[in-house]
């Protein structure tokens, strides 16, 4: 797939040393045309999770979950035709996981100060 980069028409992120689970991530995408400011601002929140994803210190299952649905809005952004009803329902799901994985941290910091 390329070298790594994603570049969404004015967005772009080298991802190639980025690594899940064991295995690189890599993705390369690009689009003849500009975006719509809407999709152009939810392709940057998901290259931002997927790139934070290697510091984030979660399961790896929260991480698996959030690759993969930030990978599929990519991937859907990219399509001739987005399904602006599935971006939703996409964005809405990892919204969900991000949220959760951040209050279960909290939660075991917070547990971690209070014992002590």
């Amino acid at each position: 797939m390329g070298e790594g980069n994603l570049h969404i028409g004015s967005i772009g992120g080298d991802l190639s040393g980025n690594v899940l689970n064991g295995r690189n991530i890599e993705l390369h995408q690009e689009t003849p045309h500009p975006l719509p400011e809407d999709l152009a601002a939810l392709a940057t929140y998901a290259q931002a999770i997927i790139q934070a994803l290697p510091v984030l210190a979660l399961a790896a299952d929260q991480q698996q979950n959030l690759q993969v649905h930030a990978t599929e809005i990519l991937n859907e952004i990219q399509a001739p035709h987005p399904e602006r009803d599935r971006l939703t329902r996409l964005r809405s799901s990892l919204q969900s996981i991000l949220e959760n994985a951040a209050g279960g941290a909290l939660a075991t910091v917070l547990l971690a100060t209070t014992i002590q």
